[in-house]
């Protein structure tokens, strides 16, 4: 029943979008210039704004899960362990303008989609046993991946659109943000989720434990022992923790090489742009 649901909430969505994109192509004033994605430059820096909410704002949901289920923090606890993330993020930010100065923006925001998916992928090697010293390391490191992202992401926006249509400009690259957030935590809470069921299906089957795939994702769901299974709290813990950090892995991953794609997009109008002042510049050489 749920899931006959949720396809008819995304079906109908899709279509609401479809109608909204037709509604823009033909009213003289549209909230959205559609035109603005002709530029492959403009179009390449949505695309950034949508995978810093898919793989960097998604992500800090992730690491609530993984510190309180795979290490045993508390919810609170689990809160002030990922302060690293926002100090780094603050620091990195205030400095934005004089690097950009030094470095260029372009440089900035390329450099700072690259550490996010690279320290997502870093981050995927977690276990319940990894010290917090190292977590706070690359949760530092992620902050200041985010710290050159986000201000980068939106100064680039606004150079690549004319002055009059900067408001729509930046409410399309904050809708995108958003958006990217809400798939992100439900994509990839359900592959941290499957996984993680997975990897205690396993291991209840090695431990012979009778309908262990029900009880799995009994298990994960309810982060705790589900009635039926009769194992002793020195087994069954260790289990779903491993369980929990299997699913941050593999949530991780995915999250990391969508933020390195980011990179590869914006090379990909640097490199037209490029061709076309050496074309430019050949014709007007004499």
């Amino acid at each position: 029943m749920d899931g006959a649901v949720n396809a008819v909430g995304l079906i109908v969505a899709v279509v609401a979008l479809l109608l909204f994109v037709v509604v823009e192509s033909r009213v003289a004033r549209p909230l959205l210039p559609l035109n603005l994605f002709r530029d492959l430059t403009y179009a390449s820096v949505n695309f950034a704004s949508f995978v810093l909410g898919f793989s960097g704002y998604s992500s800090l949901f992730l690491f609530s899960i993984f510190l309180q289920q795979a290490q045993g923090w508390s919810a609170t606890q689990a809160g002030w362990r990922m302060v690293p993330v926002f100090l780094a993020m603050a620091a990195t930010a205030s400095r934005f303008g004089p690097l950009a100065q030094r470095y260029g923006m372009r440089r900035l925001m390329m450099g700072g989609y690259g550490v996010l998916g690279a320290s997502m992928l870093a981050l995927a090697s977690f276990t319940p046993q990894t010290s917090y010293v190292v977590i706070a390391g690359f949760f530092t490191v992620l902050g200041i991946g985010l710290g050159l992202a986000v201000p980068a992401t939106g100064a680039a926006a606004m150079v690549a659109v004319p002055r009059a249509v900067s408001g729509s400009a930046s409410a399309t690259l904050n809708a995108l943000r958003q958006s990217g957030m809400t798939i992100g935590i439900a994509l990839l809470g359900t592959v941290m989720g499957s996984r993680a069921i997975s990897a205690m299906s396993g291991a209840l089957s090695e431990a012979r434990v009778a309908d262990a795939a029900t009880l799995a994702g009994l298990a994960v769901q309810r982060h705790e022992m589900p009635a039926g299974l009769t194992l002793g709290p020195d087994l069954f813990k260790p289990m779903l923790a491993g369980a929990f950090a299997q699913g941050f892995s593999s949530a991780a991953i995915c999250a990391g090489l969508f933020g390195l794609l980011v990179p590869l997009a914006l090379l990909v109008p640097l490199a037209l742009l490029l061709k076309t002042r050496r074309s430019n510049t050949a014709r007007s050489t004499p």
